[in-house]
């Protein structure tokens, strides 16, 4: 016969077993790494730019900014008491790294720091993309236009100049000195592009497959990528230069081998492999015809790739929503030989 005692110990370690699993269903899934093949690398988190100076990458993201050594991939505290509120881009001046952030744009030049301020007469609020020209001009894409300086004073550009829309996500300088900006608020969105005083567009009605522009990409020969997309609808667009004029030469999507939806963004490496990036399933390495996609599953810190960049001795470094992904030398060429 069963005592009582032993029935009310029974159902207590009934309780501390149910209390227990429950305890585990519910941990945060970043504190549950599975081991990979692939250098990984947190925090960061959310990564949106990487800029290289000397033997630091300055990783700029959710956090704001902090720096990885890319030798042995230390953390590297950031050498300024500023809290940066979301770091969306960033890009190197020599040794000042110049960002811009929800807050701003803010100049770190080695010993001191700005903000520059609606007093300044710059836009107040989020930065999302800073452009150096190769006159040396600066641009600024903001969620109110887009600002340069070719002087002493921020000049404006917004849709009554000739924009698509203000919302200026991504900016580029081709090779002939047309300026590209890219907007990713549909429907209005797409691409205007700015050259000797006239505009050229391209939007859903003349070959995107949508007009959420959400980053852009020369590649090694001079010719444009474009990454478009919102939630399950996406592509890669391909320009080139046509009788003087640019043109869509070819658009890869889902039926082409990538991943679904969103494409986050182009990247080709110094060895001539193409990466396009979705949102939310992962990564596609395209040569000689063939497409493999890497996820999160395999070995990626997260299936989310925002930014890639390949440093002197090879190693592939992949900004993702969750971390940073390093592919060394060996790592790539299992790939190309699976």
């Amino acid at each position: 016969m069963v005592s009582r005692q032993n029935i009310v110990v029974a159902v207590m370690l009934i309780l501390v077993i149910g209390v227990l699993g429950a305890f585990t269903l519910f941990q945060p899934v970043d504190d549950v790494i599975p081991e990979g093949p692939y250098t990984i690398i947190r925090p960061p988190s959310d990564v949106t730019c990487m800029v290289p100076i000397g033997d630091t990458l300055w990783v700029g993201g959710k956090l704001g900014v902090v720096g990885i050594k890319l030798q042995g991939c230390q953390s590297v505290a950031f050498p300024y008491d500023v809290k940066l509120s979301y770091v969306r881009h960033m890009i190197a001046e020599g040794e000042a790294l110049l960002v811009g952030h929800d807050n701003g744009y803010t100049v770190f030049n080695g010993s001191t720091y700005r903000t520059y301020t609606s007093a300044d007469g710059l836009v107040d609020g989020r930065v999302n993309y800073i452009l150096k020209l190769s006159s040396g001009e600066l641009w600024l894409g903001t969620t109110q236009g887009a600002y340069h300086r070719p002087g002493d004073q921020w000049l404006r550009i917004a849709e009554e100049d000739g924009l698509l829309n203000n919302q200026v996500n991504v900016m580029l300088e081709d090779g002939d000195g047309g300026i590209w900006f890219g907007s990713d608020v549909a429907p209005k969105g797409g691409i205007s592009m700015l050259k000797d005083g006239e505009w050229t567009y391209f939007t859903t009605e003349n070959g995107l497959p949508h007009n959420d522009i959400n980053f852009l990409y020369m590649d090694h020969d001079g010719s444009l990528w474009a990454a478009t997309g919102l939630l399950d609808i996406g592509g890669a667009v391909h320009f080139v230069k046509q009788d003087g004029s640019w043109a869509i030469s070819e658009v890869f999507t889902v039926d082409d081998g990538l991943p679904e939806g969103k494409v986050r963004s182009v990247y080709r490496d110094p060895f001539g492999i193409l990466w396009i990036s979705s949102e939310n399933n992962g990564m596609a390495r395209l040569e000689d015809g063939n497409v493999r996609v890497l996820t999160e599953a395999l070995g990626l810190s997260h299936s989310e790739v925002k930014v890639l960049w390949t440093d002197s001795a090879g190693n592939l470094w992949l900004g993702t929503r969750n971390g940073v992904t390093v592919l060394s030398l060996e790592d790539q060429n299992d790939l190309s030989l699976r």
